[in-house]
């Protein structure tokens, strides 16, 4: 919420001083519209503004507005819902361990993520072959128009499909498959989760997480070998 004072640059608790809105903009990259968006949403707690036309923000804005990004971009919530995680929790600290779960469920960051332009130039497909995968769910993005190393796989087996002659629909069933296994693993966290506290839901989910990954490797490789060593006996 913000508050008016008469007083100029002010300071923390700890003394550490206020941010201009220029100082969030160098330490953040983020464009002051999209800072005074979160501002006007109430997703920046002690703004406080010393007359109409000045702001001042505190210094552990900074950390909110990178935990707000790495929940947008890593775990995809909106801001309603990113709102009402800050609402719900008294401090960002038990938010910030929802957070850590992009390290299970989408792995590191890429540091060299390629621009969309970027990734159709180095991968040789079409922008409209892009759009296809991206509209059939075959490729997935983890954050609106950038790629990393996993795309850029995605793309070099696409590109292997078409030409052994294959059409890209030919695969979508992996994407319709996911999706239900997807779905039935989150009914499954959702019921083991139901009454925990932020903590412990996150950490639970953390350990299924990692054992649904075991579990989909483990029946996906293994039920694919049976299948071809009793195709090969089966031969004549």
């Amino acid at each position: 919420m913000e508050q008016m004072i008469s007083e100029r640059a002010p300071c923390a608790a700890n003394g550490a001083p206020y941010l201009k809105m220029r100082d969030l903009k160098a330490m953040t990259g983020l464009p002051g519209s999209t800072i005074q968006h979160y501002a006007n949403l109430g997703l920046l707690p002690g703004t406080v503004k010393t007359d109409a036309n000045m702001a001042w923000y505190s210094p552990e804005t900074v950390d909110r507005i990178r935990l707000i990004r790495l929940l947008q971009n890593r775990h995809r919530l909106s801001l309603s819902q990113i709102g009402e995680l800050f609402s719900n929790n008294e401090t960002d600290d038990e938010v910030s361990v929802m957070a850590t779960l992009h390290e299970v469920v989408f792995g590191q960051e890429d540091p060299q993520a390629l621009s969309r332009e970027a990734f159709i130039s180095d991968t040789g497909l079409t922008p409209d072959t892009v759009d296809q995968l991206v509209a059939m769910g075959l490729l997935l993005p983890v954050s609106d128009g950038k790629f990393d190393r996993e795309d850029v796989m995605v793309a070099s087996l696409a590109r292997k499909v078409l030409a052994m002659g294959m059409k890209l629909e030919d695969l979508t069933f992996y994407s319709e498959l996911v999706g239900k296994m997807v779905a039935r693993e989150m009914r499954l966290r959702k019921h083991v989760s139901r009454g925990l506290s932020v903590e412990k839901n996150s950490a639970m989910t953390l350990e299924l997480a990692r054992i649904g990954r075991a579990f989909r490797i483990y029946l996906f490789d293994r039920t694919f070998q049976k299948v071809i060593v009793d195709s090969v006996a089966g031969d004549p």
